[in-house]
């Protein structure tokens, strides 16, 4: 049995049946000792590992018993409190511990009543530890732990400013204070010590009490003495307790001299966005108890305009006694026009001025943060996105448009992306990935990158790529960012020697071009004729019996027929019927590009100057052109535009009668 004992013993005693019989000395009698078994033990114990008490509580009872076993002797052990962040003596009583406890057959269970301390200070939830050990080796402990936490029944109150800094014109710094914890009703009181601040010269001598509802807060005046007397700035300090007088938190008041006369704009810099309706500007002084003097606050230009970023105005103002402050609205107009960050100053005056004034700062920076978006467009640059290969002479130019007023600068990014025309295959070529509006672009400014779109001779099917244009400013809108090419392939005919030509004399278009494998027949028409025969050679003549009498550009058509039996390919070649002696240009589908003072114009050309051609340029550099134009009869050139000037002026050279070509350029 699992019974903690000490040793016992019995007597065991002969006794004869024969009355005859006689027992020996000392040999009647033998005692038998039973010693205890060192394998039963005793297991003490606490009735939990942990328990809770509010603070409130003027004890804790702790119960220890023998959790198996049972005694039949008596067995000594400790009990012992260690504290965890609960303070012996603060917040429980620890007299008498360690404890020395005796249980036997008749004390098996006992309580310990462990004092509570019950404070008003805020330290949220404490704890320690109760243990049980001891030496004897037939007492074994478990639970041999018990962590007793003592929950924390007080608010928190504290005064939210570390510091606070006053005039000493203001009478009066405010303080708040606030409670967090268990719903209740506090009465505190303020008290306030010397610094180099003292009572009654720059603090009075007075009990601040008030009520605090927690949880909540409350905002509490210190008064603060005006006196006129120039010092330094001064302190003290201000403890916020409760009816038991424990200091619950500190903070110090700071009071700046004001009786110096001084002053100026509150605030060096003001920001402000085009949306707000206006931005206030004030000037405020200390120390005009015994003074008057008069002055203004006026706006004046930086970067932002009067009338049109902002309404200027001015406003007067006296300052004497307590009138210490003047305001100066100024209204902020809110346009349509993309632009930086700009600015405009608020200046103070102050007329004839008391020489004890000293003023601080007597200019503001207005700054106005521009609401306002740029927006910018991508349109082609020619009449169809839909473009023959060899016709273009291989530039495509592509434009973006400026669609609102803008006094700032706009970096596009330009990029090719590729469809089944490939930059890689030699499709086309970008030749220029930035696209820069200058500030004061005006609106519908158009800049034109071009596209290079080479003739490679191949025989393919028509061709797509798109042109790109983004931006990295948040502020700046594309309402069109692509735009699709469409490259129509020519390959199947290709002219040589130069372009059709007609001789008048003859009535005869001559034509040299040349089919190329792959295609069984040729076909020539001419527009508004009705010449039209087979070419499937290498030349061509046609008679136009009814020439006109005039000059008149008509288009030559060649089709030609697959031998797979797929669809025709045609090419077009534009010529001019009728009198050479007048030689007229005209531009190709308005097509006029501006890059900066660059203007690259493309124009068409009757009479004798449909091949190699010659002309004098008049308000604009260089002063001569010449060259010869592509397949389809169409020349390129840039020019520069010379300063001042904003017409150009081509005239063709080797005419006896001349249309020159005349364009007005708008910068």
């Amino acid at each position: 049995v699992n019974v903690v004992e000490s040793d016992e013993s019995f007597t065991l005693q002969l006794s004869p049946e024969d009355p005859n019989a006689v027992i020996g000395s000392g040999a009647g009698t033998a005692t038998v000792t039973i010693s205890e078994d060192s394998n039963d033990v005793v297991v003490i114990g606490f009735s939990d590992t942990s328990l809770s008490v509010p603070e409130g509580s003027p004890y804790v009872l702790v119960d220890i018993s023998v959790i198996s076993g049972s005694l039949e002797r008596a067995v000594q052990f400790e009990a012992a409190i260690t504290p965890v962040n609960a303070q012996a003596g603060q917040d429980y009583d620890d007299t008498g511990f360690p404890l020395s406890i005796t249980f036997d057959s008749s004390t098996t269970a006992i309580s310990l009543n462990i004092t509570i301390n019950d404070d008003s200070i805020f330290e949220g939830d404490e704890s320690f530890v109760v243990s049980l050990d001891g030496s004897d080796p037939a007492t074994q402990f478990n639970p041999d732990s018990l962590t007793v936490t003592i929950v924390d029944g007080d608010s928190l109150i504290m005064i939210v400013e570390d510091s606070v800094t006053v005039f000493e014109s203001s009478l009066g710094a405010n303080l708040t204070i606030t409670g967090t914890g268990s719903p209740t009703t506090l009465t505190l009181n303020f008290a306030l010590l010397d610094g180099n601040a003292t009572v009654p010269d720059d603090y009075p001598a007075v009990s601040i009490n008030f009520f605090l509802t927690v949880p909540g807060s409350v905002m509490e005046t210190v008064p603060i003495v005006n006196d006129l007397i120039p010092e330094e700035t001064e302190s003290f300090t201000v403890q916020l307790r409760n009816l038991a007088n424990d200091v619950l938190d500190t903070a110090t008041i700071f009071i700046i001299d004001d009786d110096e006369l001084a002053g100026g704009i509150e605030q060096a810099s003001y920001s402000v966005v085009e949306g707000d309706a206006f931005v206030e500007v004030c000037a405020s002084f200390s120390g005009t108890d015994a003074v008057t003097f008069n002055g203004s606050l006026s706006t004046s230009n930086l970067l932002a305009e009067d009338g049109e970023d902002y309404v200027g105005g001015s406003v007067s103002f006296t300052i004497q006694n307590a009138e210490n402050r003047a305001c100066l609205n100024i209204s902020i107009i809110d346009d349509s026009v993309f632009e930086n960050i700009e600015d405009f100053q608020v200046t103070l005056t102050i007329d004839s001025p008391p020489p004890e004034l000293s003023l601080t700062t007597t200019a503001a920076n207005v700054s106005i943060t521009d609401n306002d978006v740029g927006m910018v467009t991508l349109i082609p640059g020619i009449s169809s996105t839909t473009v023959p290969e060899v016709d273009m002479g291989g530039l495509i130019p592509v434009c973006a448009q400026l669609l609102t007023e803008t006094e700032c600068e706009i970096v596009l990014t330009v990029t090719a992306l590729a469809g089944t025309a490939r930059q890689i295959f030699g499709d086309y070529m970008l030749e220029s990935d930035t696209i820069i509006f200058r500030a004061f672009a005006n609106v519908d400014t158009l800049i034109c990158p071009t596209v290079f779109v080479p003739n490679d001779g191949l025989i393919e099917p028509d061709e797509t790529f798109s042109i790109m244009i983004g931006t990295v400013d948040d502020n700046v809108l594309i309402e069109n960012d692509i735009l699709e090419i469409t490259i129509v392939d020519t390959a199947g005919i290709i002219f040589g020697g130069g372009s059709p030509s007609f001789d008048e004399s003859t009535n005869i278009l001559s034509a040299d071009f040349s089919v190329n494998f792959g295609f069984a027949s040729a076909t020539c028409s001419l527009e508004g004729t009705a010449v039209s025969e087979d070419c499937t050679g290498l030349s061509t003549a046609l008679t136009v019996p009814d020439a006109p009498t005039v000059n008149n550009s008509v288009t030559l058509l060649i089709s030609v027929m697959p031998t797979n039996g797929g669809a025709p390919n045609q090419r077009t070649a534009s010529v001019t019927l009728g009198r050479n002696s007048v030689c007229s240009l005209y531009l190709v589908g308005d097509m006029i590009v501006i890059v900066g003072t660059q203007v690259i114009v493309t124009w068409k050309a009757s009479g004798p100057t449909t091949g190699q051609f010659m002309c004098t340029v008049s308000g604009a550099s260089p002063s001569t052109c010449g060259g010869t134009p592509n397949a389809a009869g169409v020349y390129t050139a840039p020019f520069f535009l010379l300063p001042g000037a904003t017409i150009i002026s081509i005239d063709p050279t080797g005419c006896s009668e001349t249309d020159p070509l005349v364009i007005e350029v708008d910068l």
